[in-house]
């Protein structure tokens, strides 16, 4: 993994998608040709992203059995502390390696695995301060990549894309809260927003996207979106009472409505069709990769 000089002066991106989980960072940089690479770290094969706060950077990796979370200084690139545990390499139809990205909040660093480990760390020690398998505890099926999304944290409240419509667990014990049906989850990350002025998250689910309460985890509404080998990865956008979505695998994407159960589709294209990476929305247009 390569950090560069222009990431390290940036304001903190806790997790996934950044801040507001738009992926548009507020920072303001010189462009340049040729950036001065700083430092790099091993930190073994994988797919996850970073997430910094503070002078700290977190991301995953694995190697020869084990998925490591790391911790490393942002400006120098040392190793301010790991922690590993026993996993498989997950090979099969790709490379392998770890997929979602850790989420910093506060004093705390949370971890969701491909196969159902939920870490919560002491984000300045790496000290485990609770961990469990959700996925054993719960009875869920793997998806055929394993999970993917990254923690979502809402109040006291820790949201994982697990089984239907998502588990819920106490942020500081790791005790469930809730846990939807022992259906197919997708991969994307739980899109958090708000409904009647409450907390809800948007889910990717193997066959849907659907909302729910995060204190109960109630359905609020569900679209129907079916896509090839359920691979429903690319997070919602939520604008002005409209949500966007896309899919790979020649699915394409839609806009729909808010405001009835289902919501009405708007429009519908295939010119963009987003496989893993989300698009972004800046000054009413879409950016994205197809």
């Amino acid at each position: 993994f390569v950090f560069s000089a222009t990431l390290v002066q940036a304001g903190d991106w806790p997790h996934w998608r950044g801040a507001k989980f738009d992926g548009i960072s507020e920072e303001r940089i010189q462009p340049s040709a040729s950036p001065k690479i700083l430092w790099k770290a091993a930190a073994g094969i994988g797919f996850s992203s970073f997430s910094v706060a503070g002078s700290r950077v977190f991301t995953m990796g694995h190697e020869d059995g084990k998925d490591t979370i790391w911790c490393f200084d942002a400006a120098s690139g040392k190793t301010v502390w790991s922690h590993s545990y026993d996993s498989d390499l997950g090979d099969k139809y790709f490379e392998g390696g770890t997929t979602g990205t850790p989420t910093v909040d506060g004093s705390r660093v949370f971890v969701l695995s491909r196969w159902g480990d939920v870490f919560c760390l002491d984000a300045a020690s790496g000290k485990v301060v609770w961990n469990r398998n959700v996925r054993q505890d719960g009875d869920f099926r793997i998806p055929d990549w394993g999970y993917s999304g990254s923690p979502l944290v809402s109040g006291g409240t820790l949201l994982l894309n697990m089984g239907e419509s998502g588990v819920a667990l106490d942020k500081a014990t790791g005790r469930t809260i809730w846990q939807s049906k022992n259906k197919d989850a997708g991969y994307s990350t739980p899109y958090p927003c708000s409904a009647d002025g409450k907390p809800a998250a948007i889910i990717g689910s193997g066959r849907s996207y659907i909302a729910v309460e995060i204190a109960t985890g109630n359905p609020l509404w569900s679209l129907d979106w079916r896509t090839s080998y359920g691979v429903n990865a690319a997070d919602p956008i939520v604008h002005d009472g409209q949500v966007f979505i896309s899919s790979g695998y020649e699915k394409g994407c839609a806009l729909v409505k808010l405001g009835s159960n289902p919501p009405p589709v708007v429009w519908t294209s295939k010119a963009m069709r987003n496989q893993m990476s989300p698009s972004i929305l800046i000054g009413g247009h879409l950016y994205g990769i197809d």
